[in-house]
């Protein structure tokens, strides 16, 4: 299915439970995806990738490594060179993603987002879970206490090599974002671009008030994000600035910021409106619903379950 077509010809399909983007001519790409990541001006399609199997199923790789896991996709499923494409994956659904796009004089900015953070939402500088001893080597960082004090660090890997909790094997926790941008930056404007496309994630992350389930704070993002930046060196438009007073860097933080908030709502019903409600806002420090009735039940014998979930509702 084509979602979205460039000015430039260029265009956004949903197929075989991903996104790909596909170029018609030349672009300039900064990726953090595990193939072909960097700074590349040979690649003819970038792609985003759902790896969820199924509920309660875990995903696994279909090569030792996750960079060759992706040449593998590439290949076999989205019909692609592995040696000109990069991608990202995620557990998101590709049927929650969304796109926003904004033009001004003569250049546009387009975010394609999939977003989920209810189990994985992180701050950064968050005590780490892993150290990477090599390619496919993990080290458990995490001591002892931490995992009596926080379950969901029970660490077991997931589909990069990385680790998850044992808690929730498949935790819908990252937000992936491919930025593309009809006009031709200089390298040092890619770069700023990439900052200011996850200061927008951030931003998004504040105005929802998510929280860090890792620590006190607000969450800037997951522990798995990843962005994939794309300019066109074809455009006509130069441009050397993505920073907040460019016209392009508002343009990147409205796209971006809008693209994560709806994809959020989609994937996991994230809105201003539900995050008024305390039990969502708390359920990181374990205040839940079913914790108040345990809590109620030991004490207090008047209710029954039905009519404490009506009051605590008309609370909440």
């Amino acid at each position: 299915m084509k979602l979205y077509e460039f000015p430039s010809g260029d265009t956004v399909h949903k197929y075989k439970k991903s996104i790909v983007i596909s170029f018609k001519g030349k672009r300039n790409v900064l990726s953090t995806g595990p193939n072909n990541g960097g700074f590349t001006t040979d690649l003819s399609a970038v792609f985003n990738n759902d790896a969820n199997p199924g509920d309660g199923m875990e995903v696994k790789l279909r090569a030792d490594t996750y960079r060759e896991h992706m040449d593998i996709l590439a290949k076999e499923d989205l019909g692609l060179d592995p040696s000109s494409c990069s991608g990202l994956m995620t557990v998101a659904s590709m049927d929650n993603s969304a796109i926003s796009t904004l033009a001004y004089n003569d250049f546009s900015v387009t975010s394609v987002a999939t977003a989920g953070v209810r189990n994985n939402g992180g701050r950064i500088g968050d005590p780490a879970s892993w150290h990477e001893k090599s390619e496919n080597t993990f080290e458990d960082t995490t001591s002892s206490d931490t995992k009596k004090k926080n379950p969901i660090q029970n660490l077991t890997k997931n589909i990069s090599g990385k680790i998850i909790s044992d808690k929730d094997k498949l935790p819908v926790g990252t937000i992936n974002i491919l930025l593309y941008i009809d006009a031709d930056l200089s390298k040092e404007a890619l770069a700023s671009a990439l900052v200011s496309c996850t200061e927008a994630k951030v931003a998004a992350m504040q105005e929802l008030l998510i929280a860090s389930r890792y620590s006190c704070g607000i969450a800037t993002g997951t522990g798995t994000d990843g962005a994939i930046i794309i300019s066109n060196a074809e455009s006509k438009t130069h441009l050397t600035n993505a920073g907040k007073h460019s016209k392009l860097g508002e343009l990147i933080g409205r796209t971006v910021i809008s693209s994560i908030k709806e994809a959020l709502k989609l994937q996991q019903g994230i809105t201003p409106q539900i995050q008024h409600d305390i039990i969502h806002r708390m359920d990181c420090f374990g205040v839940t619903e079913d914790a108040l009735w345990d809590c109620y039940k030991e004490t207090y014998r008047n209710l029954i379950r039905a009519e404490f979930t009506d009051i605590l509702d008309r609370i909440r």
